[in-house]
């Protein structure tokens, strides 16, 4: 009798402690199934958050980016490297899917687009891109570029201002001597042969007193569109000073000189200049000078061009001379 009672007691407790160690178990895996769970969530936002964060860093690295491309245009001062500098830098940042110049005006959708007064060609600029944070800035660069484009052509125009003569839109003379002087030396390194022609209008003052100083300056103008018309593009030509010009003939012998001249000095004979109400007709003379024939100094080839000039003159005129 004792010992069923002892078993009894015995069964009842080991019935109670399992009772209570699967109380235990299930509230351990009720836990721990909230702990994974809370885990899970703070994953996922930590995940999210790094993900802001990386997006931020990007979005931040790319604004970084068009800073640094307007960094590297600013010293550019050449139209067609900037346009191609700026294509190629935008090119390489991932969120812009596509851009380009064209010619046509705006008709697509998705794409921001960008007119420029000041190119020679292509007028529109047409960018796709689907990040904000880009949309926003990009106006601000292009703003920049089109400043650039402007002092680029103010460059140019400068540029241009300072080695052209104003009348003719040839060289004038302090540019067309500082190219005479790289061909020369040239020439002189490699034994290249270099010939000079003088030219001059004969009695041009005549033209100024019979039909005033504008006549004369459209007859010096259209002469000297028909004397480079008539010469090679390797060959150079500038105002020498009032009615005179120059031109160098690079790898040119005195004969072949000789027959350039001529065919210059024919044209201009045959050709009629139109001058207001006035149809001019003229005769030009040329001296020439070659190198090393003539002279071997850059300066002396000159002189001598000038005296065999001087020569046709004195022979009459209307003529191409050599000594």
């Amino acid at each position: 009798m004792f010992s069923a009672i002892i078993v009894g007691l015995f069964v009842v407790s080991l019935y109670i402690f399992f009772t209570a160690l699967n109380n235990v178990r299930q509230r351990y895996l009720k836990n721990l199934s909230y702990l994974e769970n809370d885990l899970n969530k703070k994953r996922e936002r930590f995940t999210a958050l790094a993900r802001q964060i990386s997006q931020k860093e990007e979005r931040t690295h790319n604004i970084l980016k068009l800073y640094e491309i307007n960094r590297k245009l600013a010293p550019l001062l050449n139209v067609e490297d900037l346009t191609k500098v700026f294509l190629e830098e935008l090119r390489r940042i991932r969120e812009i899917n596509r851009i380009y110049f064209s010619k046509e005006p705006p008709n697509k959708e998705n794409s921001l687009s960008f007119y420029f007064e000041n190119l020679r060609d292509d007028q529109y600029l047409y960018v796709q891109c689907e990040d904000k944070d880009l949309k926003s800035q990009l106006p601000y660069l292009i703003a920049s570029l089109k400043l650039l484009i402007n002092r680029a052509y103010i460059y140019e125009k400068i540029q241009k201002i300072s080695i052209t003569d104003s009348l003719t839109n040839i060289a004038n003379k302090r540019y067309f001597m500082s190219r005479y002087e790289e061909e020369f030396n040239r020439s002189e390194k490699f034994g290249l042969e270099l010939s000079f022609l003088m030219i001059d209008i004969d009695h041009f003052k005549t033209y100024n007193d019979n039909h005033g100083h504008l006549v004369g300056d459209i007859i010096l103008r259209e002469l000297a569109g028909v004397v480079k018309e008539n010469i090679r593009e390797i060959d150079f030509m500038g105002r020498f000073g009032g009615e005179e010009f120059s031109v160098f003939l690079p790898q040119t012998a005195k004969e072949q000189a000789l027959q350039v001249a001529e065919r210059l000095r024919e044209t201009a004979a045959n050709t009629e200049f139109n001058a207001y109400d006035e149809t001019v007709k003229l005769t030009i003379s040329i001296g020439i000078a070659s190198f090393p024939s003539n002279a071997k100094d850059k300066d002396l080839l000159i002189d001598t061009a000038d005296r065999s000039l001087y020569k046709a003159k004195q022979e009459g005129r209307n003529r191409v001379c050599s000594l």
